[in-house]
């Protein structure tokens, strides 16, 4: 009866949360940080009909975000209870009724996502990629081609060009 009892408990976190997040001052702090803080976007549609960003952080030199949590609608299918884990994360749930899971991603973040009643709420934060880390990508690149040693990260607008070599004759040596 007690794990009865727990599972209940699990069940009205995302009803607690939906009203955490719809209470009266939480959505016009959520529009005010929308208009100061550059970057930040609250309650945007995504491409897909069935997804809500409720809020995100998209750093202004960076190109992608750093982090995110959406909502969007599951489709109703099949009720079988699932669990998995692996070296990149863990999941555990039945169908797409109810379900958790927290997995790595390649890009160096995080991915949790709690469904409950064929709704999901994904909270991913990933690391930034900004557009000097590009640049010094490019430039590295370009070094190394040409056969010079690079050193971006100890001195990132200082390139070393090694000397060339050059032919000793015997006269030369003494």
């Amino acid at each position: 009866m007690r794990f009865v009892g727990v599972m209940l408990g699990l069940l009205c976190l995302p009803l607690l949360l939906a009203a955490f997040l719809l209470t009266p001052v939480i959505i016009p702090a959520l529009l005010v940080l929308r208009a100061v803080v550059p970057g930040f976007s609250a309650f945007r549609r995504t491409s897909s009909k069935s997804s809500w960003n409720l809020a995100a952080y998209h750093p202004p030199h960076s190109l992608t975000w750093r982090w995110l949590l959406s909502l969007r609608r599951h489709e109703l299918m099949w009720l079988k209870p699932f669990a998995i884990a692996n070296s990149f994360g863990f999941g555990a749930g039945v169908g797409t009724l109810f379900g958790f899971s927290a997995y790595k991603q390649p890009n160096g973040g995080w991915q949790w996502h709690f469904a409950l009643l064929w709704h999901g709420l994904s909270f991913s934060q990933q690391e930034p990629m900004w557009y000097r880390d590009l640049y010094h990508r490019a430039r590295d690149e370009a070094d190394q081609l040409s056969g010079r040693a690079w050193f971006s990260d100890k001195h990132p607008n200082k390139v070393f060009v090694p000397p060339r070599a050059t032919v000793s004759t015997p006269a030369a040596i003494q």
